[in-house]
């Protein structure tokens, strides 16, 4: 390292006064690059990642509160239920990293996707609860959908086999049969 003198001129406008001016070499600040690349990449890596499961996060919580509301609408049964509630899980999912179609012919392999997982936790059919009738019953649901998700890059104790699992719940109650 070379040291040159500069004159820098005092703050009250008086006479420059001698300094030390110093330069740095090229190696140092491709040395400082390389250590610091790592962990800039490190960083992008986990922004994308944290980024599209919050993506897909959102999606899934869209798709099960969408599903919980089909199936209190027009379910009568909790097989009808998770029929209507799988379907309308795995069609707004089916962009999702994570997303399995099933082996059946089309267009059922979408519809009755592999994953995410959907559940029925709950199915109620009532004419005795307050506002319903025996014709117009209120259905109450409440669905669960699971996505495994596998992110660009295995973090540990943060992921279990390599992927996060996104679970959503959602619950709808409405009068059935209303017009």
């Amino acid at each position: 390292m070379t040291a040159h003198l500069l004159r820098v001129p005092k703050p009250d406008g008086g006479p420059a006064a001698p300094g030390p001016r110093r330069t740095r070499s090229r190696g140092q600040s491709l040395a400082e690059f390389a250590l610091l690349l790592p962990l800039m990449i490190a960083f992008l890596g986990m922004s994308l990642d944290f980024a599209r499961v919050y993506q897909a996060w959102m999606t899934l919580e869209s798709a099960t509160r969408d599903a919980a509301e089909a199936a209190a609408t027009s379910a009568s049964s909790s097989a009808g239920a998770l029929t209507i509630a799988q379907r309308a899980v795995c069609l707004q999912s089916q962009e999702l990293p994570g997303f399995a179609r099933s082996g059946q012919p089309s267009p059922d392999d979408i519809e009755k996707c592999a994953t995410p997982n959907v559940a029925v936790i709950a199915f109620n059919v009532s004419t005795t609860s307050p506002g319903a009738t025996s014709r117009n019953p209120i259905g109450s649901v409440t669905v669960e959908g699971r996505l495994p998700f596998a992110p660009l890059f295995p973090y540990p104790f943060i992921t279990q086999n390599g992927t996060w699992t996104i679970v959503s719940r959602a619950s709808f109650s409405i009068v059935q049969g209303r017009k």
